[in-house]
């Protein structure tokens, strides 16, 4: 005994009784996601193309997911060790390392993007003149306690 299936006027499939087969949509097919998860998510961060104009809060969001995804990596390879394919465990170690390479980018262009928020300028250019200096200099004198003060004018007549 057979079974005819007309999927289409131009398909069709012919499936003997005897025979184990099951049509089932792409959509409900879950032998797609036969990769762990921890390996799942490692691919997608390390496929996020990136942003050069994120905020630095961003980039510290990014930072996090990204030790998290490693953090469940690792716990995978602990918790699987011995019963996953070698193939996939060296997958797993090179995943790893793509992700620390990412994640040391990362955290520099944080830092850089806290030191020097505006790349159009340089990274020692003065921000205030020297009145507004001079003034910012004499509100800490003001608030200062004298033994302080005493203390840095000390410093800066041995300087000279």
């Amino acid at each position: 005994m057979s079974i005819n299936i007309n999927v289409d006027e131009d398909m069709y499939f012919r499936l003997s009784a005897e025979a184990r087969f099951e049509l089932v949509t792409l959509e409900n097919d879950l032998r797609i996601l036969s990769e762990p998860q921890a390996l799942v998510m490692a691919k997608a961060i390390l496929g996020r193309k990136f942003d050069y104009n994120e905020p630095s809060n961003m980039l510290a969001v990014h930072i996090s997911e990204l030790e998290q995804v490693r953090r469940e990596l690792r716990e995978y390879l602990r918790g699987e060790s011995g019963k996953i394919h070698p193939g996939v465990s060296t997958e797993l170690l090179k995943l790893d390392h793509l992700l620390q390479n990412k994640h040391q980018w990362l955290l520099r262009t944080y830092h850089q993007s806290l030191e020097r928020p505006n790349l159009g300028r340089s990274s020692n250019k003065q921000l205030y003149n020297n009145e507004q200096l001079q003034r910012k200099l004499d509100c800490f004198e003001l608030l200062a306690p004298k033994d302080v003060s005493e203390m840095v004018t000390k410093l800066c007549d041995d300087d000279l």
